[in-house]
């Protein structure tokens, strides 16, 4: 179990290391898109990676990280839907009094 944790930290800090090359090489040359496609392969391998090395306890570890990853998402998806409803209707009750008060 303890050698599952250590090999899961390496993977974790070689991904890091990964992460940063292409985001370097897109502040170098103003790619950014192929620096996205680059470090989602990345994660994808090295989540692979984990699951091949840790067994179990690495796939528990990436089912419970891209969850996390879909309820933030959920999460940001409706502050920002509120934050415009919001908007929405305090520009709908300017433009209906004339002012914004």
């Amino acid at each position: 179990m303890q050698q599952d944790a250590v090999s899961l930290a390496l993977i974790e800090y070689g991904k890091q290391v990964i992460r940063q090359m292409p985001q370097a090489y897109a502040n170098l040359t103003g790619d950014y898109y192929s620096a996205e496609v680059v470090q989602s392969a990345a994660t994808i391998f090295t989540d692979l990676a984990i699951i091949y090395k840790t067994g179990g306890v690495g796939a528990v570890y990436v089912a419970g990280k891209y969850a996390l990853q879909i309820g933030n998402g959920f999460i940001n998806d409706f502050r920002k839907k509120e934050e415009h409803n919001f908007t929405r209707e305090r520009l709908g009750r300017i433009s209906m009094r004339g002012s914004r008060y």
